[in-house]
């Protein structure tokens, strides 16, 4: 009869224990509650993606991006991530960055470029910009990284309502750096 008297405490102590692993596990991992990352294979274009399982797929929706990742397909303003190969032969790294950027400033209203760098894209030289811009009475946070590999600019981006951004922005950083390009 004595572990009647103990058990009820023993079982609030073991859900106790679990929250608190529970939490700590969501620390160690940046806050990050999503599932497992799965992998994008595409052989025409050369390029492995891991992106978060929970999320939407769209293959091809315009000529030049060819793939599309949302956290919620019903709501563009939550989030998308694409994935564009721009091709070009005479490129370097310079001259698209000077042409880029100038045609994101003749592309966008009010756009207020906060961050660029040089940085690097599946182990090559890359450039990375971050702006805001306005949009349908929306302000957009938007991060475009690029690297130029055998005549093409491979080209991701990432923009999402201001509200939104940051939310999953850890998760974007995470499918940058999964990133390869295997042509």
């Amino acid at each position: 009869m004595l572990y009647k008297k103990y058990f009820a405490p023993m079982i609030i102590t073991i859900i106790i224990g679990c929250i608190f692993i529970s939490g700590c596990l969501d620390i160690m991992n940046g806050g990050d509650q999503t599932n497992a990352f799965i992998t994008y294979e595409n052989a025409k274009y050369g390029v492995v993606i891991k992106y978060p399982d929970t999320w939407a797929k769209l293959e091809n929706p315009t000529k030049d991006v060819f793939i599309v990742f949302m956290p919620d397909e019903d709501d563009v303003l939550r989030g998308v991530f694409n994935v564009s190969i721009l091709t070009d032969d005479s490129l370097d790294m310079e001259l698209f960055k000077k042409t880029h950027i100038d045609s994101l400033y003749d592309m966008f209203t009010d756009l207020n470029m906060s961050y660029e760098n040089s940085t690097t894209l599946a182990g090559k030289e890359a450039y990375t910009v971050l702006f805001t811009f306005r949009d349908g009475g929306h302000t957009f946070k938007r991060l475009e990284t690029w690297t130029l590999e055998n005549g093409k600019a491979y080209l991701l981006v990432y923009q999402a309502d201001i509200t939104y951004y940051d939310e999953y922005i850890s998760i974007v950083e995470k499918m940058v750096d999964y990133f390869e390009i295997t042509q």
